[in-house]
């Protein structure tokens, strides 16, 4: 399974509990909303209020967009935010940190409770937007999820596409172990040749699991491919024809509007 193509995955504290620097990658019309922003767990100290501080002026003139995807990475940023979005923030006097942390404790645990409610009651894996990069080929997957009442291996989790098949897990938290009740975003980049082939799938999961997501998804040709199908018997999504790759001899997905242009093209014949 190839794990090259991961791009700064973004798993919250709350998901995976590690978080790692990968070199960005241009995109466009990437969307991160303050619910998506990672924050702290723990109490924040008076030089990380301070920090929040420093840049709530940013905060003010940038707009969320900007201002989300510039601060990305600031691990206690989502606290920051909490803290702007409060009347508290406009408290002053010399106990001002000291009232800006115990508030910031009931908005971390109210915040807390508001994901395990609202989104963890049965387990799910949504991809929420899919962007071209400037690589032809190449997209932008952002998803989210949570783990519901089960506990689920980092490892099962994958994004397929009709050309190749990404594991979820970032380098060196191979194995790891998420518990119940716990939801985080993700942001991982893949090839494909058609991007109505991205899913967000776990091949190993119980048929029960997956009936309490909706139902099965069908995997990529390739990986239809890897688990023993045969070419022509590769199962295409509703809408896209099954076509032979000239270069690799593989199975692949496309638009039934695209066929005539890629078989003119040699790309590909009908399967």
């Amino acid at each position: 399974m190839n794990k090259a193509y991961l791009v700064f995955p973004i798993f919250l504290a709350l998901f995976v509990g590690v978080q790692a620097s990968y070199s960005q990658v241009e995109s466009q019309d990437i969307t991160i909303q303050n619910n998506d922003l990672p924050y702290s767990l723990e109490p924040l100290t008076q030089s990380q209020l301070e920090e929040c501080e420093n840049i709530y002026e940013d905060y003010t003139t940038l707009g969320e967009s900007v201002f989300n995807q510039r601060y990305l990475y600031h691990k206690s940023v989502g606290n920051c935010v909490m803290l702007y979005e409060d009347p508290i923030w406009e408290t002053e006097g010399d106990d001002r940190y000291e009232k800006l942390s115990d508030r910031l404790a009931t908005l971390v645990t109210m915040r807390e409770a508001e994901r395990i409610q609202d989104k963890s009651q049965a387990m799910f894996l949504d991809i929420t937007s899919i962007t071209e990069l400037q690589i032809e080929g190449t997209y932008l997957v952002l998803f989210n999820g949570c783990t519901g009442h089960d506990y689920l291996s980092l490892d099962d989790i994958v994004v397929a596409s009709d050309v190749e098949t990404v594991t979820a897990a970032p380098p060196g938290a191979e194995g790891r172990i998420l518990s119940p009740g716990k939801c985080g975003t993700a942001e991982i980049q893949i090839r494909a040749d058609d991007p109505d082939s991205i899913s967000v799938v776990v091949p190993s999961m119980s048929i029960e699991k997956v009936m309490a997501m909706g139902g099965f998804k069908i995997m990529s040709p390739r990986h239809q491919m890897m688990e023993g199908t045969a070419l022509n018997e590769v199962v295409c999504k509703e809408g896209l024809e099954l076509m032979k790759k000239t270069s690799a001899g593989t199975a692949a997905c496309v638009k039934s509007t695209s066929v005539d242009k890629l078989v003119e093209r040699g790309w590909g014949t009908l399967a």
